[in-house]
């Protein structure tokens, strides 16, 4: 059990509230081990008061004597400090209560500066008093202590709170005791009005390194290496030190950091590094590339690039033709934050311009106490943050601050980090990134886990400093000229991060964060990610041919390639509300916008590349030819667009008032694009176009459609504030386009109302629907049935009036005696003109044979005798011909039925000279099988013929009806030989006897 208690924890203890007692319970032994291991003990006290007592003695004129033998009274103490405990560090915070460091040890640095051993042995000492806290210490500053004390509570409970309360205050004391060690070094007398001209404190550990920098290769011996080493890492742990709480403690502890960055600024600290991160590749300064990388972590660490970058241009804009005044600013900071605190705590119902909200919810009533803030009425979040859960806020706590300046302190600072960056970006960021890359690639045993995200936020820092300066122009070097590096190519040194090595690096550390939930790195590792897309689409716009063919290769490897690297949809459907921080989600829209925008103009430059493939099959026109294959609207369509990203996008919409305004900007352009990115659905035809129902091509801007988005749009149009900002111009426009939108969505189909309270599971197919009034394929395909039905039934009737129409006309053509060619080509179709004609020739063939018989005297032909060829005209071409008329007008003759009978009731209600006139001709005219005979005796139809002629033509209209059936018969009945024969007599017989009758008659 002791020795389970005397083991450091490896974490926080949880809380005990509700836990039955276990085998892990504290006992008194436990308590009390803890205890003494926090306490020094009484013979090291009287040791270190020994040791601090004989050092030396302040003298007259703040000069400190040391002792003859301070040199190994030093050692002693370093010695006892290395067997201090370094979880809890008590004999650290024994020194720190004596004030030793701001007594004792400066001091003697400040009158032994000549002295190396001396100062050297100084340094040791505060490297091992500054040294960065141990990580269970961090968290057992942070832990949060339940005291509540409940029934069900073990009886070990009190003593459980008491040991935690107790680990929290020695992390607090240790973190307090490394800002005053912090303060006491940089806030130091002789770095402020120092007129001798030896510089200040740090001035002495800086001259330290002049000997050991100037040697090379192997003229470096150990002791130099250990002299740079030990002055880096002091360096080190001041830049660290940082307060674990926030608040007051938290804001000093930014201030003071600020003001180191510009003391290491002064005392040509910053030099120092520039020498050793540009010659990072030599041998001799290989071991210390980490430390580098450390140092610049902890300077850049609580500073925006984009703030920087701004501070800097805003500088150049004032102008320098006045010096600015120096000036601390802390009673300026400490007044704001005074009014600050005050507008917060203003709670109370009798508060100065405020009041109280009674809400009715659930049957009880809650009041809320509201504050007016110029024109606008909020209601503070104290009350409604007890009840919120973990997940109803989208965000947690970032850390960044982008639209905050600072005070005084923060600008000057900013203005030392912008020097620094142009300076390091120039001389010595390739050199160092080829060399911590090297550490990665080999799996070096120095490299901690922190280590890769310390590396990727490095280059986020410095590449998004690039970005926004407006640094890819030309450098002005030191002598004067252009830099070189940067004439030759776009991006300066910052090309040495635009590998696939670099990508693999990020991407797979993206899948190792998203698998452990370490969400907190994955932001870094995707604000790297989106960095390094903006640095590819400068390459990719790059006048040089070489960092455009790098950049297509980098391209193929991301999106192109059968295995693509891409990582952006991943990310996208794995944002889970509550998880990230508000910094995570703008990079990951600046990251989706960079995407579409390299796709888009690789697309546009790479169009026509695949029909030219054939020609040339070099590496460049096959990746130029993948990149125009590429479809950038499928891939927006299928990997990126989703209900997820869409309320993604939303949340982060909702927090448009401190957006930064490209951020705002990313978020509209997706949405636009969502509206008019198209559905196309394969189902659809384009043949169907004309249908009635027909497929409509719809967008995707349905998804929008949601009330979430609708609430934040509402929202934003009711917001007075940025009425007047040219900032949210294009927000507002937007807004209003997009009700505007919806309106008349919703006046089409009301549904949409309903459709915005329930989230689709089917987006393409919900967009789909509602453009086309839900009407589906299997709807569609319905319809079409139906309409295919209807157009056959009307394609019938009308087949039928058009034979109606045929047999009226071929009726009409009975009637007449001969054939007029004018009459029949007006308004007839030419296929009817040609049967008609061709009936004509037949009829006169007839005439032609029966005038041949009756001049040969042969006399009257019975209708049932056979035809005899006489004559000179062939009698078999004949019964062909006249064969397929009667096929042909066989169905005229039977269509035409009606229309004859409907012409008899006619005739008969005429008067009796019509009726017989009629009826002689209708006995002179013959439609046998479309075969038409002129009666030569009509003409004396107008003389009044007798009784007897009217009964003879009675009855031989009698006979031909009698034939014409018969022959319809034998046509049915025979093959197509019996069918022309057939044809051949009855045609012949009733032709001759009809020909002959009327002969006799004309002779009677």
């Amino acid at each position: 059990m002791e020795a389970a208690t005397q083991s450091p924890p490896s974490a926080p203890l949880p809380s005990t509230t509700g836990m039955k007692p276990t085998a892990a319970t504290v006992s008194p032994e436990a308590f009390s081990s803890l205890s003494s291991r926090m306490q020094v003990n009484k013979n090291v006290v009287d040791e270190l008061l020994l040791v601090c007592g004989v050092i030396g003695t302040a003298a007259e004129g703040d000069q400190f004597v040391p002792v003859t033998d301070c040199l190994n009274w030093l050692q002693d103490l370093q010695r006892a400090l290395r067997r201090d405990e370094d979880l809890y560090r008590p004999i650290s915070l024994l020194l720190g209560q004596w004030k030793v460091v701001p007594q004792k040890l400066l001091p003697l640095v400040m009158t032994c500066r000549y002295d190396t051993a001396m100062v050297l042995t100084v340094c040791k000492i505060l490297v091992i008093l500054t040294k960065p806290l141990a990580g269970n210490t961090v968290r057992a500053a942070q832990m949060v202590i339940d005291t509540k004390k409940t029934k069900s509570s073990p009886p070990e409970f009190e003593m459980l709170i008491a040991q935690k309360i107790k680990l929290r205050e020695n992390a607090l004391a240790q973190c307090n005791t490394l800002l005053d060690l912090k303060h006491s070094i940089c806030h130091h007398p002789s770095h402020y009005g120092s007129d001798d001209g030896n510089g200040g404190l740090l001035s002495i550990f800086v001259s330290l390194l002049a000997e050991p920098l100037s040697k090379a290769g192997t003229a470096r011996t150990d002791a130099d290496h250990l002299t740079i080493e030990l002055v880096l890492h002091l360096f080190r742990n001041l830049l660290a030190a940082e307060s674990l709480l926030g608040g007051d403690a938290s804001h000093r502890s930014q201030q003071l950091h600020n003001d180191l960055i510009v003391l290491l600024e002064q005392e040509m600290v910053l030099e120092i590094l520039f020498v050793l991160a540009a010659d990072l590749e030599a041998r001799e300064n290989q071991p210390y590339n980490l430390m580098v990388m450390e140092l610049v972590h902890h300077m850049l660490k609580h500073h925006d690039p984009t703030a920087v970058a701004r501070a800097n241009a805003k500088d150049h804009r004032q102008g320098s033709a006045t010096a600015p005044k120096v000036q601390s600013g802390r009673l300026k900071e400490q007044l704001l934050r005074e009014k600050q605190s005050i507008a917060s705590n203003a709670l109370t119902r009798h508060s100065r311009f405020g009041g109280t909200l009674v809400v009715e919810k659930h049957g009880r009533k809650q009041i809320i106490p509201v504050v007016r803030v110029g024109e606008k009425r909020k209601v503070l979040p104290a009350i409604a943050k007890k009840r919120r859960n973990k997940r109803s806020d989208p965000f947690v706590s970032g850390t960044l601050s982008v639209h905050d300046e600072g005070g005084p302190s923060q600008q000057r600072a900013m203005k030392t980090i912008n020097i620094f960056c142009e300076r390091f970006v120039r001389d010595c960021y390739g050199p160092f990134t080829k060399s911590v890359k090297n550490e990665f690639r080999r799996e070096s045993a120095r490299l901690e886990d922190a280590d890769n995200a310390v590396f990727f936020r490095i280059i986020w820092f410095f590449c998004q400093w690039w970005r926004v300066s407006g640094k890819n122009k030309l450098m002005p070097t030191e002598t004067g000229g252009e830099n070189r590096a940067a004439s030759e190519s776009a991006l300066g040194q910052l090309i040495f991060t635009m590998d696939i090595y670099t990508f693999n690096l990020v991407l797979k550390s993206i899948d190792s964060f998203l698998d452990r939930k370490h969400y907190a790195r994955l932001a870094q590792s995707v604000a790297v990610y989106s960095e390094l897309t903006h640095l590819l689409h400068v390459m990719y716009n790059s006048p040089e041919q070489t960092e455009q063919i790098m950049a297509m290769g980098l391209m193929n490897r991301l999106f192109y390639a059968s295995e693509p690297l891409d990582r952006l949809p991943k990310l996208l459907s794995r944002w889970i509300p509550g998880t990230c921080t508000r910094e995570y989600l703008c990079d990951l829209a600046e990251l989706t916008h960079m995407t579409l925008k390299v796709l888009d103009e690789s697309y546009k430059k790479s169009e026509g590349a695949a029909m030219r493939q054939g020609e040339k099959q070099d590496k460049v026109d096959r990746m130029r030819a993948q990149a125009a294959e590429f479809d950038v609207g499928v891939y927006f369509g299928r990997k990126i667009v989703s209900n997820q990203m869409v309320f993604m996008y939303t949340q982060l919409l909702s927090r448009y008032a401190s957006n930064a305004p490209h951020v705002n900007h990313r978020i509209i352009a997706l949405f636009l694009r969502l509206g008019k990115h198209k559905v196309v659905s394969p189902d659809a035809s384009p043949e169907a176009s004309t249908f009635l129902l027909r497929h409509k091509v719809a967008s995707l801007e349905p998804m929008l459609y949601n009330v979430h988005l609708l609430n934040v749009i509402d929202k934003i149009l009711n917001d007075m504030s940025i009425r007047r900002q040219q900032d949210y111009a294009s927000l507002l426009s937007y807004a209003a386009s997009f009700i505007f939108n919806f309106a008349q969505a919703a006046k089409i189909n009301p549904v949409l109302f309903v459709e915005a309270l329930f989230k689709q599971p089917h987006p393409h197919r919900f967009s789909e629907l509602t453009a086309n009034m839900y009407v589906n394929d299997e709807l569609r395909q319905i319809a079409e049935r139906d309409l295919y039905m209807e157009e056959g039934k009307a394609l019938e009737q009308e087949e039928l009036k058009v034979k109606q129409k045929a047999g009226n006309d071929s009726e009409s053509s009975d009637d007449e005696l001969e054939f007029d060619d004018s009459g029949i080509t007006g308004g007839t179709s030419p296929t009817k003109i040609k049967k008609l004609k061709k009936r004509r020739m037949i009829k006169k063939k007839r005439i032609a044979i029966d005038s041949d018989n009756a001049s040969s005297g042969e006399g009257s032909v019975d209708a049932n005798e056979p035809f005899k060829a006489t004559g000179t005209v062939d009698k078999s071409s004949l019964a062909k011909d006249s064969a397929d008329t009667d096929s042909e007008g066989e169905q005229e003759m039977q269509t035409g039925e009606k229309s004859k009978s409907r012409k008899k009731q006619r005739h008969s209600m005429g008067d009796e000279d019509d009726d017989a006139s009629k009826a002689s001709t209708r006995g002179n005219t013959v439609n046998a099988g479309s075969l038409r005979f002129s009666d030569k005796g009509d003409d004396d139809s107008d003389d009044g013929p007798t009784l007897d002629r009217e009964q003879r033509s009675a009855e031989k209209f009698a006979k031909m009806k009698k034939a014409i059936g018969a022959m319809n018969t034998s046509n049915s009945e025979s093959g197509d030989e019996e069918v022309d024969a057939a044809t051949q007599k009855s045609t012949a017989g009733i032709g001759r006897s009809l020909y002959d009758g009327d002969n006799g008659n004309d002779t009677d």
